[in-house]
């Protein structure tokens, strides 16, 4: 057997959640290029924007591949039977859920007036299902099963897809609909592995019925911070949009396509890579053996081929763009706005790169208060600067994203 073969064979896991990972990302810019095609950067694809803002606070700051990890950590750590822990922290945490589902309806509604209160209100719900998709997900990980929890998101940009279509002949409300019924795909899909540990007849009511709540201080104590920061970090979003909204028509639509290309590296490379490595070298650790070679090589590779992917977006940002977007209603002046965003926020990426990386070790080593006071100030400079900075939306949106995240990088190392 060929040393490619035996590779492929040794570590097929991680490369096939980095296959789904890029095919999943391929598919999700498919989805932006058709929100452009049809919508380019018209106030339709900024309300596009804005109805998209709850479900994606959720699955960024509540729920996201570092809370997911965290949690899968959370049960290998915890000296109770498995199946009893995940069942309590998942309707402990979809409580939380919903309870942020209702504040964030309640915040789009006062924020802007202008959106059809019910717009806004089913926006929020689709990230209650997303968040319980995720959380069994940790523990479907936990258990070193990684091949549906890594599809599940490919099948849901598929259904994204579709729903472009749907909203772009029928309204944007409709989309929102398609998001909701996605949530609850994701959570589908994951039923099948989910079963095999759960067991028993009574497992779909153990799991969806509405039980008897208990307090979790062990998992508010482990999972808080986290929470907490990630939060921290969703506020700058906050007032970036509301920056851009004032700016001018289109602005926050060219915002969000730019992030969506500067959002491909960490999905592509950095998630996979971890949702893998950081199990693993969780039971180094308890196996007593280093890390500090892997940890090492692995944050050079990170940072070397963030770096080089900022700089092609430096160079070459309406070249990128218009292979991707500049088609239909996406016009000449689309790809110049976005451009604009794009140069600007390109090495913003490095960091959130890097920091990706550095969070899932403090977490690994339980250093909370390394990683608040990290958030906190890296959040605290990103806000100063954005209500200093005198440039164009584009350029002060980008150095203060920029110069916050590097400063969260230094303190985390």
């Amino acid at each position: 057997m060929s040393k490619i073969s035996l590779f492929i064979t040794k570590y097929w896991q991680p490369i096939t959640l980095i296959l789904l990972a890029i095919t999943s990302k391929f598919v999700g810019f498919l989805r932006n290029a058709f929100i452009a095609y049809y919508f380019g950067t018209s106030p339709e694809s900024d309300l596009l924007g804005l109805l998209l803002l709850p479900t994606d606070f959720v699955t960024a700051y509540l729920i996201n591949q570092t809370i997911i990890t965290s949690l899968t950590i959370f049960f290998g750590r915890s000296s109770e039977g498995k199946r009893d822990i995940f069942l309590r922290t998942f309707h402990f945490y979809r409580v939380i859920l919903i309870l942020a589902s209702v504040i964030l309806g309640v915040v789009m509604v006062t924020a802007y007036p202008h959106i059809p209160w019910y717009y806004s209100v089913l926006a929020a719900t689709p990230g209650v299902f997303y968040g319980m998709a995720g959380i069994i997900q940790s523990y479907l990980n936990y258990n070193r099963v990684f091949l549906w929890p890594g599809a599940q998101e490919l099948i849901a940009h598929v259904f994204l897809l579709v729903g472009v279509v749907i909203a772009w002949k029928y309204g944007i409300f409709w989309y929102v609909v398609v998001m909701l019924g996605t949530g609850i795909l994701r959570v589908g899909i994951l039923l099948p592995d989910l079963r095999k540990f759960l067991k028993g007849k009574q497992w779909v009511r153990e799991l969806f019925a509405f039980q008897k709540v208990r307090f979790e201080p062990k998992l508010l104590w482990y999972i808080s911070p986290i929470v907490l920061t990630f939060i921290l970090s969703g506020i700058p979003n906050f007032v970036i949009l509301s920056k851009l909204f004032s700016a001018g028509e289109g602005y926050i639509a060219a915002h969000n396509y730019a992030n969506k290309i500067i959002g491909l590296f960490n999905p592509i490379v950095v998630i996979p890579l971890t949702t893998y490595l950081i199990p693993t070298m969780q039971r180094w650790i308890e196996e007593k053996k280093s890390i500090t070679t892997v940890n090492t090589a692995v944050f050079l590779l990170i940072g070397g081929l963030s770096l080089v992917s900022a700089v092609v977006l430096v160079v070459a940002p309406n070249f990128i763009i218009s292979l991707i977007y500049a088609r239909g209603s996406f016009a000449t002046d689309s790809t110049e706005l976005t451009g604009n965003f794009l140069r600007f926020q390109a090495f913003a990426m490095v960091g959130y790169a890097l920091m990706y990386y550095l969070l899932q070790l403090t977490l690994l080593q339980g250093n909370m208060r390394k990683l608040i006071l990290s958030f906190v100030v890296g959040t605290l400079v990103i806000l100063f600067l954005l209500a200093i900075l005198p440039f164009a939306p584009y350029i002060s949106v980008g150095i203060s994203l920029t110069i916050g995240v590097m400063v969260s990088v230094l303190m985390l190392l």
